[in-house]
């Protein structure tokens, strides 16, 4: 159950990472409108978070760190949504502007921050499950 458990935490931050990835590819050296999707917000993260961390959130010692990782999930988004924004509502045929390149930049720092501590914090969950007993996880699974 464990080991189960631990995958699923490292899978997530994976597909945490992958979906950064996607979202850093906004950056590049002549920023253009590019299609983006934007029902792609972190989703498997998501799904893992909602889930087995919903389950986490019972766990004293990992609870607060749940609340942190949903904290910083929901800015992820927000700025994710700021940054859909900026590439979707004007017309594709439309070529960014300057003041736009500098807002997706500036987007992109936050975003990049949040997830380097959200990375952070899911390291310490990690932590804390490979610490807890047997009789612990299955009070909660």
């Amino acid at each position: 159950m464990k080991e189960s458990l631990l995958n699923n935490i490292s899978n997530a931050k994976k597909e945490h990472l992958k979906w950064m990835k996607k979202a850093n590819s906004l950056n590049n050296q002549s920023i253009k409108r590019k299609v983006i999707e934007i029902t792609d917000i972190n989703h498997l993260f998501k799904q893992w978070l909602y889930l087995e961390g919903s389950k986490l959130n019972f766990t004293p010692s990992i609870q607060h760190l749940i609340k942190k990782i949903e904290y910083h999930n929901n800015h992820l988004n927000d700025i994710y949504i700021e940054l859909c924004k900026i590439f979707f509502l004007p017309s594709y045929s439309m070529p960014i502007l300057s003041s736009q390149k500098q807002e997706v930049l500036t987007q992109l720092k936050y975003l990049n921050i949040y997830s380097k501590e959200l990375i952070g914090i899911m390291d310490i969950v990690e932590n804390r499950v490979s610490q807890l007993s047997d009789s612990d996880l299955s009070k909660i699974y």
